[in-house]
């Protein structure tokens, strides 16, 4: 029996991490410190549910690039229904119903490339765009935030399990899930429209079905991404999603490229070094830098439209 050869280049991105973690590991000796170790694995896990996303319209030869609005989307609509007091502050029906916005915008993607047959570039783009503007006019163009909300809303993005990140249990059981389900399911599989369209109608697979469902699933991951970033931030941005949409484009075409969990490792590559920069060239203790991005309107008495209560 013939031994199977390993292809180094499989695990190129694998070794970058690692190479870049040692590196910032000798530049700051706070960086393999536990509590920056997960707080890097807690901050992947944003750009790594946008890429999990993502990776379903791309799958069916479609590229979306609302992913970013998706997540501003879900983010502000919770914080608008929590100040509102909708269902007597309960942060967990505000959640879903702000996922449920997130996936309907995926819907009217679907719409507008399966049923108008708008490029999806155009589609995506557009939305996104229009989406964005409303945003800014609900937020003020400011950071948002409410003495209203309860407690609940910062305990996915602060609390822990065991000593690991909510966060970031809800990304790895998440990716898991999308594995089992885009690896070993028939129905998973479908999605792989893009690579043949023609073939694939005439084996009876319904494509215009496959991409509303991947379009679908993509808001629903991005909308959970606005609920995890917003309860790490503590407010919300109509632009907060954009800031990491390439990010999360390029974890997913670096995870297509190399080893199979590639959107782990590329969302870490990500976080790695960028918060290994934070901690070089900042000056600041990693807890104080997170304390400061978390509660930006301490510095400025005219940044949100509404103002804390907190001391």
């Amino acid at each position: 029996m013939r031994n199977k050869k390993i292809n180094i280049g499989n695990y190129t991105l694998l070794l970058a991490t690692v190479v870049i973690g040692l590196f910032m590991g000798m530049k700051n000796s706070q960086f393999f410190q536990l509590s920056n170790m997960l707080e890097i694995l807690k901050t992947a896990s944003i750009v790594g549910l946008m890429s999990l996303g993502v990776l379903f319209p791309s799958a069916t030869g479609e590229i979306d690039f609302s992913i970013g609005a998706q997540l501003s989307l879900a983010a502000v609509v919770v914080g608008r229904l929590m100040d509102a007091g909708v269902a007597g502050n309960n942060y967990f029906v505000c959640a879903l119903i702000a996922i449920a916005a997130s996936a309907l915008m995926g819907f009217v993607n679907s719409v507008l490339i399966v049923r108008i047959k708008m490029p999806s570039f155009v589609a995506t783009y557009g939305l996104a765009m229009t989406v964005e503007g409303i945003l800014i006019y609900f937020t003020n163009n400011t950071y948002y935030f409410s003495s209203n909300w309860t407690p609940a809303f910062t305990a996915i993005g602060h609390n822990t399990l065991a000593g690991i990140p909510i966060a970031a249990i809800i990304f790895v059981v998440l990716g898991i899930i999308v594995w089992i389900f885009v690896d070993r399911t028939r129905t998973g599989r479908y999605f792989s429209v893009g690579s043949n369209a023609n073939a694939c109608n005439n084996v009876g697979i319904r494509i215009t079905k496959e991409k509303t469902i991947a379009f679908v699933l993509c808001g629903v991951l991005c909308g959970i991404a606005g609920i995890i970033n917003s309860s790490i931030a503590g407010n919300v941005t109509a632009t907060m999603g954009s800031d990491n949409l390439m990010n999360a484009m390029a974890a997913l075409y670096l995870g297509a490229t190399f080893w199979k969990p590639g959107v782990f490792n590329s969302g870490m590559l990500y976080c790695s070094s960028s918060y290994g920069s934070d901690l070089q060239w900042s000056g600041y203790d990693r807890s104080i830098f997170l304390h400061e991005k978390r509660h930006p309107w301490r510095n400025s008495d005219h940044c949100c439209r509404h103002h804390c209560s907190d001391p």
